[in-house]
């Protein structure tokens, strides 16, 4: 009888010891953190073609603000940094269907896009702006709400939402890359160009003597963003601690200062 108690009493435990070594399995399968702590990787998607934030230098490589925020990331959490360029529109649907593990932070925190992804804290202030040829003579981002115009704006981004809705009777002209709005604009198939304003000083200022940045349309914080659901709450929350580290550090400004300038300040600029 003994013999038999005992037995049964080793089955419960080598059971007890296999389901709990299960349970750990299913819980590091359905943990995203862990998940890229395992591959030895984190995979984030941008889209290499907007200054300051990310672009081609002349060797070939990504560079700009956000891939040493993303190196940086990379770095605290020990694992190596996966950029995977693609258009813009393609970010949000990559982000869903697990091909990246974050969006680039240079995304607008909109209330729409709220609905579709999780956004960590906030980086800093940015704006959606219209630049325009200097010979046009516009001012304002209003003055291009006339169906004698067309706008060009990136698909995906704030500036087609912003087009639509408060230029109704321009006509809206969508491209995959922030550099061929640009192109658009300077061969005249365009009027102006809507984006955002960081990536509009860029642009200009590769053409300063024929293109000029105009006003503001809408101000946004911009951060990272991630897949909404249970899987991606201890990402979030180390993301969280991760940017409130950098501020405090200072390694965020010097950051901003490295591909922004000295007078950049990221939270009173539209004020």
């Amino acid at each position: 009888m003994y013999d038999i108690v005992k037995r049964i009493g080793i089955v419960a435990l080598l059971v007890g010891i296999v389901g709990l070594a299960l349970g750990i399995t299913a819980v590091a399968e359905s943990d995203l953190l862990a998940q890229i702590i395992e591959r030895g990787s984190i995979r984030i998607g941008t889209t290499a073609a907007a200054r300051p934030y990310a672009f081609l230098d002349e060797n070939g490589d990504i560079v700009g603000w956000e891939v040493d925020l993303m190196n940086l990331i990379a770095e605290n959490l020990g694992v190596k940094l996966e950029i995977i360029d693609m258009p813009w529109a393609g970010q949000i649907p990559a982000l869903q269907t697990g091909r990246i593990d974050l969006i680039c932070p240079r995304m607008l925190t909109t209330l729409q896009r709220a609905k579709s992804v999780w956004f960590c804290e906030a980086l800093h202030l940015a704006a959606t702006v219209a630049y325009a040829k200097r010979e046009s003579g516009f001012t304002s981002w209003e003055e291009l709400n006339s169906p004698e115009y067309t706008v060009g704006a990136i698909a995906g981004a704030v500036g087609e939402e912003l087009g639509k809705k408060m230029l109704p009777n321009a006509t809206l002209k969508l491209y995959q890359l922030d550099t061929d709005a640009t192109e658009a604009l300077l061969s005249g198939r365009v009027d102006a160009c809507l984006n955002g304003n960081l990536i509009s000083a860029g642009e200009v200022s590769a053409y300063p003597d024929k293109l000029v940045v105009l006003n503001a349309l809408r101000a946004e914080t911009t951060t990272f963003a991630i897949k909404p659901g249970v899987t991606s709450l201890n990402l979030k929350f180390w993301m969280d601690n991760f940017i409130r580290k950098i501020k405090l550090t200072g390694q965020y400004a010097e950051i901003c200062k490295k591909w922004m300038g000295e007078s950049y300040i990221p939270w009173n600029q539209f004020d």
